[in-house]
C-alpha cells in the first residue's frame, strides 16, 4: 500500500511537468501509474496472473482527475488495463512499459 500512495503522490507532479513537453512521456507515466496500481490490487486482493483487472479495481490506487476518473492519454488513446502480469496499453502509444517502446 505504501508504494501504491508514494507512486500516487510522485508520478501525477511528474506528469505536471511533462505533459507540455513530451505527450508520449506523460502516457508512458500514467500506464506506470497504471501497472502499479494494478499490482499493488492483485496483492491486496489475492489475485494472480491472468486475472482481468478493471479501471474500477485500480481507481482506488491511482490520482484520479477531478471528475473522479483516470487520467486520459494526451493524444486521444484508449487504455486496457488487462491481466495482472500482462502491461497496460494505449490504443495510441502501444506497449510503453515494454522492452522495446520508444
Amino acid at each position: 500500500m505504501c508504494t501504491a500512495i508514494v507512486l500516487a503522490i510522485v508520478i501525477p507532479n511528474m506528469i505536471r511537468v511533462r505533459s507540455s513537453v513530451n505527450p508520449v512521456g506523460v502516457c508512458r507515466n500514467n500506464l506506470r501509474q497504471f501497472d502499479a496500481a494494478k499490482q499493488e490490487w492483485a496483492l491486496e486482493s489475492g489475485k494472480t496472473n491472468g486475472t482481468v483487472a478493471t479501471e474500477n479495481d485500480i481507481k482506488p490506487y491511482v490520482k484520479l482527475d477531478s471528475n473522479g476518473n483516470l487520467p486520459k492519454c494526451p493524444q486521444g488513446g484508449t487504455y486496457t488495463i488487462g491481466r495482472v502480469g500482462e502491461n497496460v496499453m494505449c490504443s495510441f502509444h502501444g506497449d510503453l512499459l515494454g522492452t522495446n517502446s520508444p
